[in-house]
């Protein structure tokens, strides 16, 4: 199954574009993320191993335009090929003076 993830990991003021092609018939919300924290050899960590749930201070994970808290399945919602996830990389705090 073919996603497609606009992303802003690696920088704050782009998004790029990743394909992820994901085994099976049946992949989740949960499937993706698992995948991107492979691709990135474990610097991006989007589950957290305490909560076993994506940190909102850290992350927004958008499918078809909803954040996934909001989807009745959270992050076991079914993916569709072709569909689009969008992973928001929260800021760090700047501080000045």
């Amino acid at each position: 199954m073919r996603i497609m993830v606009q992303d802003n990991l690696e920088t704050y003021d782009q998004f790029l574009d990743r394909e992820f092609d994901l085994e099976g018939d049946r992949a989740t919300i949960r499937d993706l993320l698992m995948a991107v924290t492979a691709r990135s050899g474990g610097m991006y960590q989007m589950i957290s191993s305490t909560t076993n749930d994506v940190e909102p201070s850290e992350y927004m994970v958008l499918l078809r335009g909803s954040a996934y808290q909001f989807l009745p399945e959270r992050l076991e919602t079914e993916l569709r090929e072709g569909d689009k996830v969008r992973i928001l990389r929260a800021m760090d705090m700047m501080s000045g003076g």
